[in-house]
């Protein structure tokens, strides 16, 4: 499988309407989508995906976070204004010390 990753506008509209936008929860993958996630972070009960720890939910966020950041570049604009609660939580693992120090190693 290749990725092929296209950072103009046209694709970055497109990338939102089937998988970033709230209307795409009616879409081919129906709840697989950023307003799932954004649903889920709320329902923890802690800073986490699942409680008060970081646990693999967190860093498989993290990776897809961080992938779209470089692949959509209006990603976290659109994530802002539409989930920001899904928005603070990345920020929030993507603050941690232990990750920045990863995403800054070669």
């Amino acid at each position: 499988m290749a990725i092929v990753i296209k950072k103009d506008e046209e694709s970055e509209s497109e990338f939102w309407a089937t998988h970033g936008g709230p209307s795409s929860r009616q879409g081919k993958a129906g709840g697989a989508h950023f307003s799932y996630l954004d649903a889920f972070i709320k329902k923890s009960q802690g800073s986490y995906a699942v409680g008060d720890t970081f646990t693999i939910a967190d860093a498989a966020y993290a990776a897809l976070f961080c992938f779209l950041d470089i692949a959509q570049p209006a990603f976290t604009d659109k994530l802002s204004s539409t989930y920001p609660d899904l928005l603070a939580y990345y920020k929030r693992i993507a603050g941690l010390p232990a990750l920045q120090e990863y995403l800054i190693s070669d």
